[in-house]
């Protein structure tokens, strides 16, 4: 489906939500009912669905989560037998997120919805979770194919 009006007229609905989290975020919290609102809502439901595919920080092992220092600016991922804490993490500054809102909401709260720093961490957890570094239309179909 693609955006039929305003400034993103022509762009598709997958290539937004790694482009303009920020738009999407707003389109599902706060825009009226609408068929773009549902397609929304249904991509992100397909991009949580999606296992984490990157290899865990501490060891071999496929991750099963992701982790976001507060201050920091890269995604680091974790299997279930390793502890991001034992990185020397202070409790209380590291969030986990394996979710689309969850990082832009945490985003919201700890870097006051920076949309740079949103579009940087959905890009990062959406390479987690398998989409291709070549960002092309059919690699972003693809991705959120259910």
């Amino acid at each position: 489906m693609q955006i039929q009006s305003g400034r993103h007229a022509g762009k598709s609905c997958e290539s937004m939500m790694i482009n303009h989290p920020d738009l999407v975020q707003w389109m599902i919290e706060k825009a009226d009912p609408s068929r773009t609102k549902d397609e929304f809502k249904r991509l992100v439901t397909i991009f949580d669905r999606r296992p984490i595919e990157e290899t865990c920080h501490g060891c071999a092992n496929v991750a099963t989560r992701a982790s976001l220092y507060q201050g920091g600016d890269d995604l680091m991922f974790w299997c279930d037998g390793c502890n991001e804490y034992g990185s020397g993490a202070n409790r209380g500054k590291l969030r986990i997120v394996t979710r689309y809102l969850e990082v832009v909401r945490m985003i919201d709260t700890f870097a006051a919805g920076n949309k740079k720093f949103k579009f940087q961490m959905i890009r990062q957890l959406a390479r987690g979770k398998g989409l291709a570094k070549r960002m092309t239309n059919d690699n972003l179909i693809d991705f959120f194919a259910a």
